[in-house]
């Protein structure tokens, strides 16, 4: 098995936001006080957690559907400095996935991780959930020029 899957695929990368870990938990809080201090009635917690792999420009549209949110925007940036302050309070790897890292690992295929949160964010999560010094890559929404 080993051999066979070292054949086929030279490395394994994984989206973070809804696919490797669950920050749902987060980041939604943090849509949610953002909501209330601007006097909207919050999300539901289910509906929201379905625009958190759309990066944090996708969950305020949702939450603040009015409003043109923009990339660097006022909404944008409260957004991140918020979520600054609580980037891993209840997020967590999905069930089984460090079972799949551990065995990505025994086989000597490297991991790694792509995604649209920005790298000092990305960088504080991994090193709290304990994936830093683990993953052999990674490419964040701000690392690349396009």
């Amino acid at each position: 098995m080993k051999n066979l899957i070292k054949k086929k695929f030279k490395a394994v990368l994984f989206d973070l936001d809804g696919t490797l870990i669950d920050t749902a938990p987060d980041m939604v809080a943090v849509l949610q006080t953002m909501q209330l201090d601007y006097g909207i009635n919050p999300s539901s917690f289910n509906l929201a957690r379905m625009y958190v792999s759309h990066g944090a420009i996708g969950l305020l549209s949702h939450g603040f559907p009015k409003s043109k949110i923009h990339y660097g925007d006022k909404y944008h940036q409260e957004y991140l400095n918020r979520y600054a302050k609580m980037v891993c309070v209840e997020s967590k790897l999905f069930d089984g996935l460090n079972d799949l890292l551990n065995k990505l690992e025994s086989y000597n295929l490297p991991w790694g991780i792509v995604t649209n949160k920005p790298e000092q964010l990305t960088l504080s999560l991994l090193a709290k959930i304990g994936l830093l010094n683990r993953s052999s890559c990674i490419v964040c929404g701000d690392t690349l020029s396009v």
